[in-house]
């Protein structure tokens, strides 16, 4: 009886981890189409932020908050503000332009996540390479470097649904949702951008994503 009962609650534990893993990692937020978590667009960052210097950018973001990733800067290709999501939006977005949104759900996994649609400044992700740097800004000033280590990109099979099933184009292997936010996500310490695949009218299409390793 006792063997059952620790058995029973060892499934229990398994279910309980399980269930909680299906829950958070499960959607890969829609950057390509703006009815989807749609906020007035209130401000903007002048077009020519990628001519700004970091020194530049960080004096004009930071606001004292050494624990909050205020910007996020690749010399000649982007300097973007980071803002947050709204508690209970894994999938917002924001649709404001020179703007970055930081994936929630990827910070606990490990990573630092970063979304833009690619009709605004997602579509700036495609200018990255293997080996460039892209810099984090905190908000009190601190800089942390990073080297783009990998790119991939998925066709989304069901293109404005989050938990749409996608195919790598690289293989044509087809994974969940839940494993392709484990693939890209779960990783200590690594930075995601992620941003749609247009392909016609579809914005949608599929999802690009550039995961970046510190460097130390």
């Amino acid at each position: 009886m006792k063997a059952s009962r620790i058995l029973f609650g060892i499934c229990l534990i398994l279910t309980l981890m399980n269930s909680g893993v299906n829950r958070i990692a499960s959607d890969i937020p829609n950057t390509g189409n703006d009815a989807f978590y749609f906020m007035p667009i209130l401000e903007s960052v002048k077009s020519n932020s990628s001519l700004l210097s970091i020194d530049d950018f960080a004096s004009s973001i930071t606001d004292g908050d050494s624990g909050s990733i205020r910007g996020i800067y690749a010399s000649d290709v982007f300097a973007l503000r980071v803002i947050q999501q709204p508690s209970n939006q894994p999938n917002f977005v924001s649709t404001i332009e020179g703007v970055a949104t930081q994936f929630k759900d990827a910070y606990k996994y490990g990573s630092i996540g970063l979304l833009s649609h690619n009709f605004l400044s997602g579509k700036l992700f495609y200018q990255l390479k293997i080996g460039d740097m892209i810099q984090l800004i905190y908000g009190d000033g601190s800089v942390k470097k990073y080297s783009v280590e990998s790119i991939h990109q998925f066709q989304a099979l069901q293109p404005e649904n989050p938990r749409s099933t996608f195919v790598d184009l690289t293989n044509g292997a087809k994974l969940s949702s839940t494993n392709l936010f484990l693939k890209m996500y779960a990783g200590q310490g690594r930075l995601v951008l992620q941003t749609c695949i247009q392909n016609g009218d579809e914005l949608s299409w599929g999802r690009y994503f550039v995961i970046s390793k510190p460097i130390t």
